[in-house]
């Protein structure tokens, strides 16, 4: 079942897998216009084939962060934590690490001294 907000409830184990990634399809583009407290549960995203519950939210300098967890397969898919956008807290610090690999192979490169202090500011 699904709401016009895009919440998506599935009450069947036994639903066709492609049926499945069809709806969460749908759902993910509906869902994008509210914010995950405003959905609560029967959240999804493109590639989970499960749908996501609201477990926590917090609020850090003006973001709000939100934690998931799986609905269904929370001792296989770990819980997840999200800003207002969607934009998962792993794909942040993804594009962080590599940033400061970059920073380090360039002052490698350079053979800037060692004593060079670096700040790494990570905003979330």
């Amino acid at each position: 079942m699904m709401e016009a907000s895009g919440r998506l409830v599935f009450y069947e184990d036994t639903l066709d897998e492609k049926l499945k990634e069809s709806l969460i399809k749908e759902a993910v583009e509906l869902q994008r216009d509210y914010l995950p407290d405003e959905i609560g549960d029967g959240i999804v995203f493109d590639g989970i084939n499960d749908t996501f519950y609201l477990k926590g939210k917090e609020e850090i300098d003006g973001v709000r962060y939100y934690l998931l967890e799986s609905q269904s397969k929370y001792d296989e898919i770990p819980n997840i934590v999200i800003d207002e956008d969607y934009t998962s807290l792993t794909m942040i610090l993804s594009v962080a690490l590599t940033n400061l690999k970059s920073f380090t192979e360039r002052k490698l490169r350079y053979k800037l001294p060692y004593s060079t202090i670096i700040t790494l500011k990570l905003t979330i």
